[in-house]
């Protein structure tokens, strides 16, 4: 055996390792398995006001749809983030959203948002869409509003499972590899 064929074998199989760590921590990934982002509350908090928003958008894969968008270069995320004059990162968006819908959440309810009843969550969800939240700081409440509702609307609604549930075909030229 040449030197060459051994250096080529370790290129190899150095090769098929990476390839195999990329292929594991997709399909982590895609199970929502994926690096954090945001902790456990702040994903529940979004997803109750995705819920409230549009009701079955947790259960659709709302946070999961989020998550892998902010892992995506921000020119290529599908986040309505990149068309309302939100500059990366921005999870820092997502960060800041829930701080805020918390805070006015403790201030009126004493409680996170999250585990607020569906009530309680409709009207702080119907004073956000005003910007009527007192003391709201920033993202503006209606910002925050509009962009969970669009996440929601994509996740829902913008697949080929929503054209589906839409009775709507689904006549795309290339069919997507992945949900979103």
């Amino acid at each position: 055996m040449a030197a060459g064929d051994e250096l080529d074998r370790r290129t190899f199989v150095r090769g098929a390792a990476i390839a195999a760590a990329v292929a594991a921590a997709q399909t982590a990934q895609a199970a929502g398995e994926g690096p954090a982002l945001l902790s456990q509350n702040q994903w529940a908090a979004i997803e109750a006001l995705g819920d409230t928003l549009l009701p079955g958008s947790a259960a659709a894969g709302l946070k999961h749809f989020i998550a892998s968008q902010l892992q995506k270069k921000p020119q290529e995320a599908l986040l309505t983030l990149r068309y309302v004059d939100v500059s990366p990162p921005f999870t820092d968006f997502y960060e800041s959203l829930v701080r805020e819908l918390n805070a006015a959440s403790q201030r009126l309810h004493g409680q996170d948002f999250a585990v607020l009843n569906p009530q309680q969550r409709a009207a702080m969800v119907q004073a956000m869409s005003g910007d009527n939240v007192q003391g709201w700081g920033e993202p503006p409440a209606s910002l925050a509003y509009f962009v969970v509702r669009s996440d929601a609307l994509d996740v829902v609604y913008g697949t080929m499972d929503g054209f589906t549930r839409l009775n709507i075909p689904y006549l795309a030229h290339i069919l997507p590899t992945q949900p979103w």
